[in-house]
């Protein structure tokens, strides 16, 4: 009759002491008050919906066309999609929605490829290459919510972000050898562009 109440998310699970709900009727019944007068966010429901307003006034409309679904319980869970726009500057452009899930500490990602961009900008041969997004939009849901209500450590809380990115053309995988050493030789000058600024970078933060 013992009876254990279990809330999952993307980071990781949350367990309640036991009790037997039998024995302790009254504490059950609360329990089940509580349950019922949830609303659908707080059961961890995202409410974007298939349509989003990214940066203040893009619109962006997803479809049910999946480029990418890794399955599991924890992690970031990218989830990619493939969208429209009627917004002006992205009318007629194939476009792709990722979600995912990544640390709340961690630094943007459309933070990063603005700074490489920034960086590269004198290096077509490795600016050329930099993945472009169209859009973003920031939201308030985050795994440090419940925990926080809790009383318990927030370390490593998960926030939803979404970025609209342009679909890249073509497929790797149908590339001959030629062409596949080409891509591996530009893919070796991007990383050893980042490597190097990535060293520099740390060398600053040390002399500080």
């Amino acid at each position: 009759m013992t009876m254990w109440s279990w809330w999952y998310d993307r980071q990781g699970a949350i367990q309640t002491s036991g009790f037997n709900f039998a024995k302790d009727l009254p504490r059950f019944l609360i329990l089940l008050f509580a349950w019922q007068r949830f609303t659908k966010q707080d059961w961890g429901i995202v409410l974007e919906g298939q349509s989003l307003t990214c940066d203040g006034d893009v619109e962006i409309t997803l479809t049910e066309d999946v480029v990418h679904r890794p399955y599991g319980i924890i992690g970031r869970g990218s989830l990619v999609l493939r969208a429209t726009s009627t917004s002006r500057e992205l009318k007629g452009l194939p476009l792709v929605v990722k979600s995912s899930w990544p640390e709340a500490n961690r630094t943007s990602e459309t933070e990063i490829l603005d700074t490489i961009k920034e960086q590269a900008g004198h290096l077509p041969e490795v600016a050329d290459h930099i993945l472009h997004y169209a859009a973003k939009k920031s939201t308030d849901y985050s795994t440090s919510h419940i925990r926080g209500r809790l009383g318990l450590d927030t370390k490593g809380a998960r926030k939803l972000t979404i970025i609209v990115f342009e679909e890249l053309d073509g497929d790797i995988s149908n590339l001959n050898g030629l062409e596949m050493w080409d891509v591996a030789y530009r893919l070796d000058k991007c990383e050893y562009f980042l490597l190097r600024w990535n060293t520099l970078l740390l060398m600053h933060w040390r002399s500080r």
